[in-house]
């Protein structure tokens, strides 16, 4: 049966689940809201004496193609300078809308046309060939990125060869990362006796700009976010606060002493685990661990955590060896190379702890199972001293990590029953 605590994890999940989702309409309704209308002003007439004089190309009997396009370069050489200056915004919100101007004047120069701009962004100016009708645009190559909304009344406008013309936009993000916009010009000419006007690109330039999702976030309101980050706080303290419980009960369990089984009270025999500290130290641990939950700790000696201080360890460990009725020989990687601090080799040692307790199980005919940890392989006789080289004939078993660990113990568990009871 689940905890109370584990119980609570669940219903905090479908409270943050439930607020994500509002909060997430939230966000569709502000993205979805149309952008506002703006108040789009009425151009006031040029005067007549401050117009360029009209370009039309002259036609005179119907000119071939190559006399057509002959015509209208000449006309197109009639084209004279002017300054334009526009602004380009800056990074953007998403759902913010920013304003651009397109400025142009025959008469005045690049920095004084630049002092006219008004919106706010970086600046750009050049110079470009007009004609006395121009147009210009401003288009995204992704429609989806940004709505556009022109102030101006037209996307023609009459060029006055004194005063500012100007065409304006209303820019709002509504895409996040960066997007692209691109601004146009066209020259317009007209054949004499026709009644449309032909455009001639006569400027692009692209304008990037970054949109950020910081207004995504505002949208949703700034309440819903804070209540979204306590609630995903307070569930992650719980988180950890359950977690390290559920730790300390480990932990007070593996000290607390395990109830030992009827059948465990019948055991006659004794098991002795001989390994080298540096060699197989916590694999060891967890194979005391399984042995003592299968057979009680009394029947099992572990050498290091059990010698008496004072003793003659050579002594108490032959006497101990004597006293089992199974050996468990634990073999790592490096158990027949490892070496003392003088460079040595251990096993050469007739004072080493891991020889004197194979030595006298083998001189008594005592049971001796190599457990073969970490990948190791039973040893060649030639490797070991004359007092050891029985051991390569006795039949062992591998040791191996998870997910075969269970497995493995268990077989040696049942192995056991043999020489315990």
């Amino acid at each position: 049966m689940p905890s109370p605590k584990r119980a609570l994890i669940p219903i905090l999940t479908l409270v943050i689940t439930t607020l994500l989702v509002a909060a997430c309409q939230l966000s569709n309704y502000a993205l979805s809201t149309p952008v506002p209308a703006y108040e789009t002003p009425i151009p006031q007439p040029v005067p007549t004496s401050f117009m360029l004089p009209e370009l039309i190309v002259p036609l005179t009997g119907g000119p071939s193609a190559e006399d057509e396009l002959q015509l209208i370069d000449e006309t197109l050489n009639q084209s004279v300078q002017a300054s334009i200056a526009y602004n380009a915004p800056k990074d953007m919100r998403l759902n913010e809308t920013a304003a651009i101007e397109l400025l142009l004047n025959p008469s005045l120069s690049e920095p004084e046309l630049v002092e006219q701009v008004q919106e706010s962004g970086y600046v750009f100016s050049g110079q470009v060939e007009i004609t006395p009708r121009m147009k210009a645009e401003i288009f995204s190559p992704d429609k989806d990125a940004f709505v556009i909304q022109a102030i101006h009344a037209q996307p023609v406008q009459v060029i006055s060869a004194a005063d500012t013309t100007a065409w304006s936009w209303y820019i709002t993000a509504k895409k996040g990362g960066t997007q692209k916009l691109t601004i146009v010009l066209y020259r317009l000419i007209k054949y004499e006796g026709e009644e449309y006007w032909r455009e001639v690109e006569t400027y692009r330039s692209d304008i990037t700009v970054k949109v950020t999702l910081l207004d995504k976030l505002q949208s949703t309101g700034w309440y819903w976010v804070a209540g979204i980050l306590v609630i995903a706080l307070l569930v992650f303290a719980f988180w950890r606060w359950t977690n390290q419980n559920n730790k300390n009960d480990k932990r007070t369990s593996t000290l607390r002493p395990k109830p030992i089984p009827d059948s465990v009270s019948t055991l006659t025999g004794h098991a002795f685990i001989s390994y080298r500290r540096a060699d197989s130290s916590d694999i060891v641990g967890r194979i005391y661990d399984h042995l003592v939950e299968a057979f009680g700790d009394e029947p099992i000696f572990k050498d290091v955590d059990d010698i008496p201080l004072g003793v003659d360890f050579k002594e108490f460990l032959d006497q101990k060896v004597s006293e089992c009725t199974v050996l468990l020989a634990v073999i790592g990687d490096r158990w027949v190379d490892l070496k003392d601090a003088a460079g040595s080799r251990r096993l050469d040692d007739p004072n080493d702890f891991v020889r004197i307790e194979i030595e006298s199980a083998l001189a008594r005919d005592i049971p001796v199972i190599p457990l073969l940890v970490r990948g190791a392989s039973m040893p060649k006789a030639g490797e070991l001293p004359a007092s050891l080289q029985k051991l390569v004939y006795k039949n062992g078993i591998p040791i191996r990590p998870d997910p075969d660990f269970r497995h493995d113990m268990d077989r040696l568990v049942a192995a056991l029953e043999t020489y315990l009871r």
